[in-house]
């Protein structure tokens, strides 16, 4: 079975132009593109972790190649993440990353509450959700009105 370094080393070397990690990996940077499996059960295409809900796409300048990893392998290695065609900081990079995440996590739940309005033709959820979507926010109403449509729909799927 491999080391752990000598995965990394198989899966970035190949895709490379330098023949040492440390140059290779100069030659990385992530894309900004990032994908939501939704299920814990994607393997990281750099190191072989197991077990990874989002992928972070990372790409090479020279070869055009690219890789899905985990988050933690652009940090490990220190993969280039930019904002606004400035290369961050490590500290800002993590920041950047975990935001992406929030962003993929909050995409997910209105998914998931769309799907339930529309199975349960709730009225109520949709246009809260609607609203949320154009606007980034719900009003009190709106809020409680969305979370009692949930509650009902709760207690009428568990009651049957």
């Amino acid at each position: 079975m491999a080391t752990y370094t000598q995965r990394v080393r198989d899966s970035i070397l190949p895709l490379s132009v330098a023949d040492t990690l440390p140059k290779a990996f100069e030659e990385w940077r992530f894309t900004g593109q990032t994908h939501d499996h939704e299920e814990h059960h994607e393997i990281c295409q750099l190191c072989g972790q197991e077990g990874l809900r989002y992928h972070f796409e990372i790409q090479n300048d020279f070869t055009y190649h690219t890789l899905d990893v985990g988050s933690h392998c652009i940090m490990q290695f220190d993969v280039a993440v930019y904002e606004d065609g400035r290369r961050l900081s490590p500290k800002d990079a993590r920041a950047r990353l975990q935001k992406l995440v929030q962003k993929m996590r909050l995409e997910s739940c209105i998914k998931s509450l769309q799907r339930l309005a529309h199975a349960e033709s709730s009225q109520i959820l949709a246009g809260a959700l609607a609203y949320y979507q154009a606007n980034k926010k719900l009003t009190p109403k709106q809020a409680f009105g969305g979370y009692a449509a949930m509650l009902s729909i709760t207690i009428r799927r568990s009651s049957t």
